[in-house]
């Protein structure tokens, strides 16, 4: 997920009103909302440091190798 998305004036405007973050996976500055909330035990929620959209990447390929793996096992 590398390279910079181009935002028009209006989506750099409202951006500029809602707070952000930076998505550590990408680096890209992403509006608060685009961040899971991350709720633990004794910790009060805060928001994630990977965006969504990285985050749905990571649990896909982490699921796919998972999966490959079990598959070469044998019983």
């Amino acid at each position: 997920m590398s390279g910079k998305s181009v935002m028009s004036e209006s989506e750099q405007a409202a951006l500029a009103a809602t707070p952000t973050l930076v998505c550590k996976a990408c680096g890209e500055q992403k509006p608060e909302t685009d961040f899971y909330m991350q709720a633990r035990d004794g910790y009060k929620p805060r928001r994630m440091k990977v965006c969504k959209a990285c985050h749905k990447a990571r649990v896909v390929r982490n699921t796919r190798k998972a999966r490959k793996s079990r598959r070469r096992r044998p019983d």
